[in-house]
Protein backbone atom coordinates (compact mmCIF):
# COMPACT_ATOMS: atom_id res chain seq x y z
CA UNK A 1 0.00 0.00 0.00
CA UNK A 2 1.36 3.39 -0.99
CA UNK A 3 0.97 5.86 1.84
CA UNK A 4 -0.04 9.45 1.10
CA UNK A 5 0.26 12.50 3.31
CA UNK A 6 -2.91 14.43 4.10
CA UNK A 7 -3.36 17.87 5.56
CA UNK A 8 -6.00 18.20 8.25
CA UNK A 9 -7.14 21.83 8.22
CA UNK A 10 -9.41 23.61 10.69
CA UNK A 11 -10.28 27.05 11.99
CA UNK A 12 -10.97 27.85 15.60
CA UNK A 13 -10.68 30.47 18.29
CA UNK A 14 -8.86 28.15 20.71
CA UNK A 15 -5.40 29.27 21.82
CA UNK A 16 -4.69 26.01 23.67
CA UNK A 17 -3.52 22.67 22.30
CA UNK A 18 -5.88 20.23 20.61
CA UNK A 19 -6.07 16.50 20.01
CA UNK A 20 -6.98 14.93 16.67
CA UNK A 21 -8.78 11.59 16.47
CA UNK A 22 -10.21 9.29 13.83
CA UNK A 23 -13.62 7.73 14.47
CA UNK A 24 -15.41 4.86 12.75
CA UNK A 25 -18.98 5.94 13.36
CA UNK A 26 -19.16 6.85 17.05
CA UNK A 27 -16.26 4.55 18.02
CA UNK A 28 -12.71 5.86 18.38
CA UNK A 29 -10.60 4.09 15.74
CA UNK A 30 -7.24 5.81 16.24
CA UNK A 31 -5.62 8.76 17.92
CA UNK A 32 -3.94 10.84 15.23
CA UNK A 33 -2.33 13.40 17.56
CA UNK A 34 -2.75 13.33 21.33
CA UNK A 35 -1.47 16.91 21.68
CA UNK A 36 -0.65 19.45 18.99
CA UNK A 37 -0.73 23.22 18.70
CA UNK A 38 -4.03 24.67 17.55
CA UNK A 39 -2.44 26.25 14.49
CA UNK A 40 -5.15 25.20 12.00
CA UNK A 41 -3.10 22.55 10.15
CA UNK A 42 -1.71 19.08 10.84
CA UNK A 43 0.11 16.81 8.38
CA UNK A 44 -0.90 13.16 8.70
CA UNK A 45 0.16 9.98 6.90
CA UNK A 46 -2.37 7.20 7.67
CA UNK A 47 -0.89 3.78 8.34
CA UNK A 48 -3.87 1.98 6.81
CA UNK A 49 -6.66 2.68 4.35
CA UNK A 50 -9.27 5.06 5.74
CA UNK A 51 -12.79 3.74 5.37
CA UNK A 52 -15.58 5.90 3.94
CA UNK A 53 -17.85 7.44 6.58
CA UNK A 54 -14.93 7.82 9.00
CA UNK A 55 -14.82 11.04 11.00
CA UNK A 56 -11.86 13.21 11.95
CA UNK A 57 -12.43 15.17 15.16
CA UNK A 58 -10.30 18.07 16.43
CA UNK A 59 -10.94 18.71 20.15
CA UNK A 60 -9.63 21.36 22.55
CA UNK A 61 -7.61 19.75 25.34
CA UNK A 62 -8.67 22.45 27.80
CA UNK A 63 -12.37 22.52 26.84
CA UNK A 64 -13.41 18.97 25.86
CA UNK A 65 -16.85 20.15 24.71
CA UNK A 66 -15.23 22.39 22.05
CA UNK A 67 -14.58 20.32 18.94
CA UNK A 68 -15.13 20.13 15.22
CA UNK A 69 -15.76 17.05 13.08
CA UNK A 70 -15.29 16.22 9.42
CA UNK A 71 -17.05 13.30 7.73
CA UNK A 72 -14.80 11.56 5.18
CA UNK A 73 -16.50 10.26 2.06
Amino acid sequence: MERHRHLILWRDNVADDVKIELYAGSKLAKGIASKTASDDVFEWTPETTILPQSVIRVTSLKYQNVFGSLLLK
